[in-house]
């Protein structure tokens, strides 16, 4: 099976916009008689195609995710950069040592205000899974100040119950980057209300399970 299975007649046909291309070839290189994952391409486009939704538009769920913030505006500010997680104790009650360990305390060079939009875990999926479906992965990233400005300013989109928000990030600010180069901040509010942040790299293999709906938050992509 070529590793581009869609290919262009088949995005022509269906109107699949190329920074979806990587995601729908993952899935279609996994059809075969005894993978139940093919059947998960075929529910996907028959659902679309039903409802008459072109799949370029931007208004469909995907496979891993769903969105829960639509018609809301979630902006965040400017921010100068200087801000890190690592030392953000007036934020949360928690930082994860990791911040500092790993070499992530350091700041980022200013950023413009941003809307973000806010999606749900909808199917058990690892990081590499779940931001891999929503788009490219470095124009996922928030600074660490815009993380923690989320949470300043908008709390109220938090995961509750003990369960978890995550923000995708990068180390440091260089252009040319590996996946070794992405983490996550794990956000997520105590029983008291209390807020504890945790990093995990992006290849962490563990998979969330959607029964917790862990929410995700990531830039408003012009799709």
């Amino acid at each position: 099976m070529s590793k581009d299975m869609l290919g262009s007649v088949v995005r022509a046909a269906i109107g699949v916009p190329q920074n979806r291309c990587d995601l729908l070839a993952r899935i279609a290189n996994d059809l075969s008689r005894d993978n139940p994952r093919g059947d998960e391409w075929y529910a996907f486009y028959e659902e679309m195609r039903t409802q008459g939704l072109p799949l370029n538009t931007g208004k469909w769920n995907l496979i891993y995710t769903r969105p829960i913030s639509d018609g809301h505006e979630l902006v965040l500010p400017p921010n100068d950069g200087t801000q890190t997680i690592a030392q953000a104790s007036n934020v949360f009650t928690y930082i994860d040592p990791d911040f500092k360990n790993w070499g992530l305390d350091v700041t980022s060079t200013s950023t413009p205000p941003l809307s973000v939009v806010v999606r749900e875990m909808i199917k058990d999926a690892d990081f590499r899974t779940i931001f891999g479906e929503i788009g490219d992965t470095a124009r996922l990233c928030l600074t660490q100040g815009q993380i923690i400005d989320f949470v300043r300013f908008h709390k109220g989109w938090l995961r509750t119950d003990g369960y978890g928000t995550f923000f995708l990030f990068q180390k440091g600010d260089k252009m040319f980057v590996s996946l070794d180069d992405f983490y996550v901040a794990y956000v997520f509010s105590s029983s008291g209300g209390r807020l504890w942040v945790h990093v995990y790299r992006l290849l962490h293999a563990y998979v969330w399970l959607a029964g917790s709906r862990h929410r995700i938050v990531v830039p408003q992509l012009m799709l």
